[in-house]
């Protein structure tokens, strides 16, 4: 099991904003193990401030309570990229 997040899966996460996983709703990464997300999807969900423990025992992240505007670039731009829009995200309906 890989701790680190690799240089290429955070760059693919920071560079783009086209969802990773043709889900089209974002709510469904909640029935995933953080063992069956992609590299690319574990590292859009590290820069949310989740951890595999975090995530396999269904904990929040401080990311979780931020309005859209305070979300970083970086936030924003991670979360976009696992299909989340500011409406998705201000919702909270996941």
């Amino acid at each position: 099991m890989n701790k680190f997040i690799t240089v290429a899966a955070l760059a693919a996460v920071l560079l783009s904003t086209a969802p990773v996983r043709a889900a089209n709703n974002v709510c469904e990464y909640k029935d995933y193990d953080w063992a069956e997300l992609s590299s690319v999807e574990k590292a859009a969900w590290q820069a949310l401030g989740y951890s595999q423990r975090l995530w396999d025992g269904n904990g929040e992240s401080p990311t979780s309570d931020k309005d859209w505007s305070e979300l970083t670039s970086a936030e924003k731009r991670a979360a976009q990229s696992l299909g989340y829009t500011r409406s998705s995200w201000e919702s909270g309906r996941c």
